[in-house]
């Protein structure tokens, strides 16, 4: 039974790291797009 865990737990490893990767790459665009423009430009 352990072997089907350890099949198990790096399946679920697996997904959730392909289905959370567009997120982190979204997150990461936006947190640079907020560095490169200046604080003044938020507030129109």
């Amino acid at each position: 039974m352990t072997p089907y865990l350890i099949a198990a737990r790096a399946g679920i490893v697996c997904w959730v790291t392909l289905t959370l990767m567009p997120v982190e790459v979204v997150f990461d665009w936006l947190e640079d797009e907020i560095e490169r423009r200046p604080c003044g430009s938020m507030h129109r």
